[in-house]
Parts: C-alpha cells; sequence; structure tokens
C-alpha cells in the first residue's frame, strides 16, 4: 500500500504517512476509516474530520510529504519531584541574594549587619513539598497512560525541631542556628561564626551559647546569653556574655575594649582592656595596663601583674606583681568592684545633694528674712527641697552602712605573690593599704594582721607554699 497508518512510540499519536503516494494511487476516506478500525483505533466526528481535510489537501496539491495527525491522544503529565523549601528568613539562597545588594550600603551600617542566620523557638523553618503522582493520559487506543510519578524526598526533624500536625510543617523548639545534614533538619543551640566577627558577620546579639572560630575585631560587639567560647583573639571590641566567656589566644583592647562577664572568665593574656568579671578570672601568661575588676579570685598562672588597677573581693594571685621599671601597678582585693562601684555613685550623689542644700540655705534665709513670716511660695519650694534632699542623705547614707557590712562579710580576699613584688605597687586589702618600698621576694601573701590596739597589713609565706 502506498499510504499507511502511522502510531508514535508513545501512542498519543495517529498520523497518516502519505509521503510514498503516487498520483494514479487511490485513497478514500472509506479506506482510512477501515485501516482505522482495523487497528482499533476509535473513528469519531472530529477524526472523520481530519481525514476529509487531509484528502481535501491532498487534492489540492498532489502529493503530501507531510504526514497529517488524524488522531491526538492526551500525553500524560509527570509528577514533580518533592522538595524542601526554607522559610524566607532561613533560605541560604536569598540571604546570600539580599547580602549582595547590601554591599553597596554605607560602610558604616556593616556593624549591625549580619550574615548569621538564626532561628528563634517557634519559628516556621520551612515546608516539605512531597512528590506528585502527575496527570494520566489517554493513548490512541483510549487507553490510560500512567504518568511518571515524581522522586520522592525525605525530611526527618531532627534534635530540636518539631513536626506539626499537617506532617509537613518544621519548626524551631529552641533557639538556635537551623542546620541541613542529609535528610535531617535540626537547630543547633549553639550559634557557631566558622570565621572572625567583622565585617561580614556584624554584630552579634544571641540568647544562648556562641563559638567563634576566629578574632573578635575592633568595634565589634558580642552579646550573648550564654556561654561564649572564642578560638583567637578579642581586639578592641565590646563583649557581653552571660555565662562563662573563654578566649584562647588573648584579649588586647587597645584601651577601647569592655569586657562584661556574670560567670567565670579564662583567657591567655589581658592587656588594655577594662573587664568587669562576676565569677572568677583565670589567666595563662600576663596582665598588662587592665582596669580588671572581679567579684571572685583572679588567678594569674605566669607572668606579671604590671601596670593598671585590679580589684577583686576574693584572692589574687600572681607569680610577678609590678615590675622593674616601676610601672604604677595598683592590686585592690576584698573589695567587691561592683558593690565598690555603686557606692561611689551614691558618695557623689549624697556629695551633689550636700552641694544643693548649702546652695539653696543661704537664699532661703534671704527670703525669709524679706517676707517676715508671711506665706510665700518660692520659699515653700526651697524648703520642700532641702527636706527631699536631706531625706536622700539619710537614705544614701544607710544603704552605704548595709553595703559595707555586705562586703566586710564577704569580701575576704588577700595578695599573693609567687615569684617577687617589685617596689611601687599599691597593694589594698579592704580600706588598709600597703605601698611596696623595696622588692619583696616571694612566695609571700599580704594579710591582715590584728593586735590589741593595731590593725595593718603583713607579709606572711603563704599556707600552700609552708606545707612544701
Amino acid at each position: 500500500m502506498a499510504w499507511q497508518i502511522d502510531i508514535n512510540h508513545s501512542k498519543t499519536e495517529v498520523a497518516l504517512d502519505l509521503r510514498q503516494l503516487n498520483r494514479d494511487d487511490k485513497i478514500n476516506c472509506e479506506a482510512i476509516v477501515a485501516a482505522l478500525e482495523k487497528k482499533k483505533i476509535p473513528v469519531d466526528a472530529k477524526v472523520q474530520t481530519r481525514i476529509n481535510n487531509a484528502l481535501e489537501n491532498l487534492k489540492t496539491s498532489g502529493r503530501s510529504s507531510k504526514m497529517p495527525v488524524l488522531v491526538q491522544g492526551i500525553a500524560p503529565v509527570a509528577g514533580l519531584d518533592g522538595y524542601f523549601e526554607w522559610s524566607e528568613k532561613f533560605d541560604p539562597e536569598k540571604l546570600k541574594a539580599a547580602e549582595e545588594e547590601r554591599q553597596n550600603e554605607d560602610r558604616s551600617s556593616f556593624y549591625e549587619r549580619s550574615n548569621l542566620i538564626i532561628a528563634y523557638k517557634g519559628d516556621l523553618l520551612g515546608v516539605l513539598h512531597p512528590l506528585t503522582n502527575g496527570e494520566a493520559g489517554k493513548d490512541v487506543f483510549g487507553y490510560p497512560i500512567t504518568p511518571q510519578p515524581g522522586a520522592d524526598f525525605k525530611i526527618e526533624p531532627g534534635l530540636n525541631v518539631g513536626l506539626l500536625p499537617d506532617g509537613v510543617s518544621f519548626v524551631a523548639q529552641c533557639d538556635g542556628e537551623p542546620k541541613m545534614e542529609g535528610t535531617v533538619l535540626s537547630v543547633d543551640p549553639t550559634l557557631r561564626v566558622k570565621s572572625d566577627v567583622d565585617f561580614a558577620t556584624g554584630n552579634i546579639e544571641y540568647n544562648g551559647d556562641v563559638n567563634i572560630k576566629g578574632d573578635v575585631k575592633d568595634l565589634f560587639r558580642i552579646r550573648a546569653g550564654g556561654n561564649i567560647s572564642v578560638e583567637g583573639t578579642v581586639e578592641a571590641a565590646e563583649v557581653e556574655c552571660g555565662g562563662c566567656l573563654e578566649v584562647k589566644r588573648g584579649i588586647s583592647g587597645k584601651e577601647k575594649g569592655v569586657i562584661r562577664v556574670e560567670k567565670n572568665l579564662s583567657t591567655k593574656y589581658l592587656s588594655n582592656v577594662t573587664v568587669w568579671v562576676k565569677g572568677d578570672i583565670l589567666v595563662d601568661s600576663e596582665i598588662v595596663n587592665t582596669n580588671l575588676n572581679c567579684q571572685g579570685k583572679v588567678v594569674l598562672q605566669k607572668g606579671a601583674v604590671h601596670g593598671g588597677r585590679v580589684t577583686a573581693a576574693g584572692t589574687v594571685e600572681a607569680p610577678i606583681i609590678g615590675s622593674p621599671a616601676g610601672v604604677r601597678t595598683i592590686i585592690r582585693t576584698a573589695i567587691d568592684p561592683f558593690l565598690d562601684h555603686q557606692m561611689s555613685l551614691l558618695k557623689e550623689e549624697k556629695k551633689q545633694c550636700s552641694e544643693r542644700i548649702a546652695l539653696l540655705m543661704p537664699q532661703a534665709k534671704s527670703i525669709l528674712a524679706v517676707c517676715q513670716g508671711k506665706p510665700n511660695e518660692q520659699l515653700k519650694k526651697m524648703a520642700d527641697e532641702i527636706r527631699q534632699c536631706k531625706q536622700r542623705i539619710e537614705t544614701v547614707e544607710e544603704t552605704l552602712k548595709g553595703m559595707a557590712r555586705e562586703i566586710a562579710k564577704t569580701c575576704t580576699g588577700t595578695i599573693i605573690a609567687r615569684k617577687v613584688i617589685y617596689p611601687g605597687v599599691m597593694l589594698y586589702i579592704g580600706d588598709l593599704i600597703q605601698v611596696v618600698e623595696h622588692e619583696v621576694t616571694g612566695p609571700v601573701e599580704l594579710t591582715i594582721q590584728r593586735n590589741d590596739d593595731f590593725k595593718g597589713l603583713s607579709f606572711r609565706v603563704p599556707a600552700g607554699a609552708a606545707a612544701q
């Protein structure tokens, strides 16, 4: 036969192959219908119309190199693969794009920007979109064609991640850094910074623990509710730590850095920095020109404390205190620096109240003399202010007495030098002072000596050293 019925591989299309047809070959609608029915292909009005159109076109052209379509099936629609969609504020790609857009911003604002991804308890981390099965097709014989389903995608809720009742929504169960590792979604409660804290990260504020692999650069700020560990150096930065702070390579504040720690501090060295610690301080190599304030004890394992001022409620212990060059060094123990600071503020307030009374009294007396006992609104205001100042002075004095009792009861530190104390060092235990005029060879401990009519400071061999 010079013509034939052609069915494509997917059985979704039937065409009339006229490419071998000559002018003398006969073809008509009945023959084509018979050929289709022989192949068990349903013929309806739409197919009849397509057959007639093909024959009309053949008459016009005489010969066709085309293959007109007579029957059109429905191709199946393949299913979609399953996938996990991050919520917008946790999507790494979107955050990266947003970061690139910020590159042209004023550099000063970079201190406040951050490329760190932090989730908070209850945040929707993302949604799992399951695979779809696709839509079935229909072949030219009228039979359904099964679609290819999408590939499955599995996500499991890991540490600190919950799955909502819908079975596809994942939420954070604590504050932390969301992570996808394989098929497990988790929230790490420790914020891990794999670089320096600098313009790439911006300042950091986080309620939990923070681990920093690099340095904390000048003028940046870290505020953490938990522990902070820094693998590198803290420079002229501000660090506020709600737990323990560990800085493995030391703190060099360049006279601008400020460190505040609610628990313990451990570091390699302290240099030119202001430090406020409510726990203990352990330093490996040296403490240089530092304003150090500690509610616990201060222990320097090696090297010297020289320059600056160290104030501690507990004991201050170091191999060397001061320097041969006589650098001004002050060590104060048995003094709670936090209470001491509050007492200084209260004393200043008391002084201002007294100065205000001293200023108002002469003025009030002058007005009193002029008004000769008659009511005077200005005099009344002055009298009220003087009375308020006196009441405030009384309150401050009682508060100061209570603080002094607290310091006497809880602050019992001494000063221990394991090797030497150099001349020029000023040593305090509470309100007692000892100025070192000659080199003192250790191990020595400065303690309070009490006699019937004498209270002062004296050196002795530390109990531990005596036992050795």
